[in-house]
């Protein structure tokens, strides 16, 4: 790695680091003792933007999934990630998004290419695209699962909280009910898993995302699916919801599997 990136590597680190707070070119020239104009030719040779762009738009990309994933206001969002205001927060996402946060929020379409993920972050080394029920065989050996709804801030009811089901006149042809497991084992690892005996998946395209690792790692890669890979794959998803699939023991080892599936659309 050569000087220059190593520079550009720190301030983007000590960016995102503090991206909720008042940042300026000044306070990251005294953060990381570089002058305000190195820090900004660098990193606008490597990342082609500006750093208050990058910032900008990153705080963006971060209130989206604060929109979609809570029941925070408007204004507790845009104050949550550094906007003076609910009005100027609204005017630069919609100028970034192309609508404005109560539109994008009440969506049923979540298009993650217009998010800015982190710079020099890195696809995940194990994701496929895949289809349902094709594929299920790629389920096979998962025990538990437990339930997100992409869209968290306007969710449809406890059965789709549980189970991810659909109800409707096409359910016969849009449906199918998936036996992973046959045990009757009781379900103790907490409060919101279930059998995958009852996990009842739509036909369609899937985003399978595979995990090995402690489970510490595992809580900052969940919260990087939505920050990170999902804006780098480009992902536009439409009544969506993700699926976190664990084997039966996994939180007794050090060591864990698990496989995140994602709901994409219809084939």
């Amino acid at each position: 790695m050569s000087y220059q990136h190593s520079i550009v590597v720190e301030l983007v680190n000590l960016i995102e680091m503090n991206i909720q707070h008042d940042l300026s070119i000044e306070k990251l020239s005294d953060l990381s003792g570089y002058s305000k104009w190195h820090l900004q030719r660098m990193f606008q040779r490597y990342t082609g933007m500006k750093i208050a762009t990058y910032i900008r738009n990153r705080r963006l990309s971060k209130s989206a999934v604060m929109l979609k994933q809570s029941d925070l206001k408007v204004l507790e969002v845009a104050t949550a990630i550094g906007f003076s205001s609910q009005q100027a927060f609204s005017r630069a996402f919609q100028r970034f998004f192309g609508e404005s946060p109560k539109d994008f929020r009440t969506s049923q379409e979540w298009d993650f290419s217009k998010h800015l993920p982190p710079f020099l972050i890195q696809n995940p080394s194990a994701y496929h695209f895949i289809e349902m029920p094709k594929n299920i065989y790629l389920l096979k050996g998962y025990k538990f699962f437990l339930y997100h709804s992409m869209n968290a801030s306007s969710s449809g009811g406890e059965e789709r909280q549980k189970y991810g089901s659909r109800t409707g006149k096409n359910t016969d042809t849009s449906m199918r009910t998936v036996k992973l497991a046959s045990s009757g084992w009781e379900v103790t690892l907490s409060k919101g898993y279930y059998e995958t005996r009852n996990l009842t998946l739509i036909r369609g395209q899937y985003l399978l995302f595979e995990f090995n690792g402690r489970l510490n790692e595992y809580l900052v890669f969940f919260d990087s699916i939505y920050d990170a890979y999902l804006p780098l794959l480009g992902v536009r998803i439409r009544n969506g919801f993700l699926i976190e699939l664990h084997k039966e023991k996994n939180f007794q080892y050090a060591e864990i599997n698990v496989k995140v599936l994602i709901y994409i659309g219809k084939s």
